[in-house]
């Protein structure tokens, strides 16, 4: 997450990757975004059959130095609105995942459409980070959250799969926010009715990638507050991570 937002800030670009993709994939994803710097959390993940001419820096390095500044403000850079944010890829039609292209404009463009639906800057979210980095609804819990003073609340992959630790950190960091895809929310659900406890904190809840089915609307219905609200969500890559929404 800081990694994302310091090349932002810094007026850069990102390709986000799984190290845990084939090493074919990593390299393929390489060449054609023609990447020239790779930052990783720990070089021992990242494959051998990488291209080694690639410049690598690891993370930890970088925050160990004592010169490192610290501070966040905003410090100037030369981008502009039509410059390029992020590229990520789809799993694309040829064989070959295609990267798409998103610009400044158009992220923000997404944030105030998020705005006019689900009410940010009037009450800043906290958010449940669930998305793993080359998603590219982790971005949008970052612009959705740091962008209008709200928390972000960063879910270890552990702990999204182990029912009881994911509904007590909700609870504990008092999420409002989370962008659930449909099974991880069903075993909260599970969870919820085996030990009849509600799930109090949260207001608005988005579902999607997956089929959202009304039986499970009417459940999560129940273990909600009452001015709490769900939409299951829809959005393709190329239209910056959500496109349209229908409120349950």
């Amino acid at each position: 997450t800081d990694t994302g937002v310091g090349i932002l800030k810094a007026g850069l670009a990102y390709v986000p990757f799984d190290t845990d993709l084939p090493a074919p994939r990593i390299e393929y994803l390489l060449q054609d975004s023609g990447t020239p710097l790779i930052v990783v959390d720990d070089i021992q993940r990242l494959p051998a059959a990488v291209d080694p001419e690639y410049e690598v820096w690891r993370l930890d390095e970088i925050l160990s130095q004592s010169q490192i500044d610290t501070n966040i403000a905003v410090t100037q850079n030369h981008s502009t609105a039509t410059h390029l944010a992020y590229m990520t890829y789809t799993s694309g039609t040829t064989g070959h995942p295609k990267g798409v292209m998103v610009e400044h404009t158009a992220m923000i463009g997404r944030l105030y459409g998020w705005d006019a639906v689900f009410g940010l800057f009037q009450k800043p979210p906290t958010i449940l980070q669930m998305a793993g980095l080359a998603v590219d609804i982790f971005l949008g819990d970052i612009v959705k959250s740091l962008t209008t003073g709200g928390r972000l609340v960063i879910c270890r992959k552990s702990d999204l799969i182990t029912t009881d630790v994911l509904y007590q950190l909700i609870e504990q960091q008092h999420v409002t926010f989370g962008d659930f895809v449909p099974v991880i929310l069903r075993n909260l659900l599970d969870y919820a009715e085996q030990n009849k406890v509600q799930l109090n904190s949260l207001r608005t809840i988005l579902v999607g990638s997956e089929a959202w089915y009304g039986r499970d609307l009417s459940r999560l219905q129940k273990r909600i507050h009452t001015d709490a609200r769900c939409f299951n969500i829809y959005g393709q890559t190329e239209s910056v991570i959500d496109a349209n929404s229908s409120i349950g």
